[in-house]
């Protein structure tokens, strides 16, 4: 009895060691968090409550360099996502899209936050529509214009969004749009 008990407990032990190496995943606040290895994979939804979820999942993964932004299609709260910006930022934290990546709208601002921004070719970076048009009344929509020069030393970027932001849907920027307005601090990956 003592000795499958024994086992047992060897057993988990070697489970868990070996889980300290593999995916962990988790739903919070409208977000998905998996990490791996250093990198962190983010895909969902940015709301008021992501934040605090964001800092909590990065204060239990110190090793993490990487953020990935895999699926970030929904923001309900522009502060919310300059906040993680910022704290993405302040720890020194790179941002990667995968060949698989789809980032809209204001999740664009996640990942202008990286200290160096990287791209396999394939992502996309949509632009979506702006809440408040009237910019005479508004000319830093919810702080973005001062969060990008922040950012990428620069309003440029600001200004070309609000100009291509469609009233309905999305414009997918390209690649030479990409790269015009400092998004990337590397040239795409591509792989053959």
């Amino acid at each position: 009895m003592r000795a499958n008990i024994l086992r047992r407990s060897l057993l988990l032990g070697a489970v868990a060691s070996v889980a300290g190496c593999a995916t962990v995943t988790r739903l919070r606040q409208g977000l998905e968090f998996s990490v791996v290895n250093e990198r962190l994979i983010v895909r969902g939804e940015v709301s008021i409550r992501t934040p605090a979820a964001f800092a909590d999942v990065m204060d239990q993964n110190p090793q993490v360099s990487v953020v990935v932004l895999q699926q970030v299609k929904s923001v309900t709260n522009v502060r919310a996502v300059l906040e993680i910006g910022r704290m993405i930022r302040e720890r020194g934290v790179n941002v990667a899209l995968q060949s698989d990546s789809d980032i809209h709208a204001e999740a664009v601002f996640l990942f202008m936050a990286g200290v160096e921004r990287s791209m396999v070719a394939g992502a996309q970076i949509g632009l979506g529509r702006w809440i408040e048009r009237d910019f005479s009344r508004s000319p830093d929509f919810g702080g973005i214009r001062e969060y990008s020069v922040e950012m990428l030393g620069s309003d440029a970027f600001y200004l070309f969004a609000l100009r291509k932001g469609p009233s309905d849907g999305i414009y997918v920027m390209t690649e030479d749009e990409i790269a015009q307005f400092g998004l990337l601090t590397a040239p795409v990956q591509r792989f053959e």
